[in-house]
């Protein structure tokens, strides 16, 4: 298993689009407010090319350098990130690699189907960031059936899998390098329950169960 690293302008305006639909924050991030500032409301391809072009030179982004930077980062915590996670939800990657697109965007967007995610090119260090999203990876990986069976619904998916990524401040803090998975203010209870039943229980199953009754109760 390994993560590859690269810059693509059709994918970046992907992560524009997906990103700007996020159900977790209703709040657009600084580059939807320019765009839209700019071109209008509607996300359309022409348009975001043209802004996203506009912004790399504007910033003097050098994407093959960031992209350089963030895989030299990432790169000397990959076997042991894997080794714990999988170690955390008892099963292995089914993907050879997964494939990790740099955005211009600060909002970063995932597809498990075709196994990529989005990071920040403007910071040199997205370890968090992989983290997070690898984490909502194998969540998927390891309780998928709950919602295609309809035991859950998508919206309580959503808000545990979230909150699920409350593992990385207990069992990956020391690969963080003082950064914190802060979630979104809406699911802070949930991660405490999260928190509190690993911490106790250290059985992934255990903790998505009582995650999921959480959730169940709370709507």
């Amino acid at each position: 298993m390994e993560l590859l690293f690269s810059y693509d302008l059709q994918k970046d305006i992907e992560n524009y689009k997906r990103a700007s639909r996020s159900t977790n924050s209703r709040t657009p991030t600084e580059m939807e407010t320019r765009y839209r500032a700019e071109y209008g409301s509607e996300f359309e391809d022409h348009k975001l090319e043209a802004f996203v072009s506009q912004l790399i030179v504007e910033q003097g982004l050098d994407l093959s350098i960031q992209t350089k930077l963030i895989s030299a980062a990432w790169q000397p915590i990959e076997v042991e990130f894997f080794k714990r996670v999988e170690l955390i939800f008892g099963i292995s990657s089914p993907l050879d690699q997964i494939k990790v697109f740099l955005t211009t965007d600060s909002r970063c967007s995932y597809n498990i189907d075709h196994g990529y995610f989005f990071v920040c090119a403007s910071r040199p260090f997205q370890n968090r960031t992989i983290m997070h999203e690898l984490l909502h990876f194998w969540t998927w990986w390891k309780f998928h059936l709950e919602v295609e069976s309809g035991r859950m619904t998508k919206e309580c998916y959503n808000d545990v899998k979230e909150s699920l990524t409350e593992l990385l401040n207990v069992e990956f803090q020391d690969l963080l390098d003082g950064a914190r998975d802060g979630g979104y203010p809406q699911h802070q209870k949930l991660r405490i329950v999260i928190n509190k039943t690993w911490l106790k229980e250290k059985d992934i199953n255990l903790v998505f169960e009582a995650a999921s009754k959480f959730c169940h109760l709370s709507n």
